[in-house]
């Protein structure tokens, strides 16, 4: 299989901030994919809606959707944890 423009590999995993107001002085941001949107002021935002793809776990695996105001949503790809 050839890639004349290369393969890209991207790593979605937990995403943590620090916090004074837990035990443990660190949160963990849930669902943060889903909440990715476009700067203020356009019509154009990104979803992140549960698929079921082979390559991926059962009830692992998301496609990344762009909707735009007058088009139809546009999948950008997936992400998930892997089958290996």
């Amino acid at each position: 299989m050839l890639f004349k423009e290369g393969l890209k590999l991207f790593e979605v995993s937990d995403v943590v901030v620090l916090d004074d107001n837990t035990n443990v002085c660190a949160k963990n941001l849930m669902g943060y994919p889903s909440e990715l949107k476009m700067p203020a002021g356009t019509k154009e935002y990104y979803t992140v809606t549960p698929a079921e793809e082979r390559t991926y776990f059962p009830g692992r695996c998301a496609y990344v959707i762009l909707q735009k105001e007058d088009a139809r949503p546009l999948c950008l790809g997936t992400f998930g944890v892997l089958v290996y």
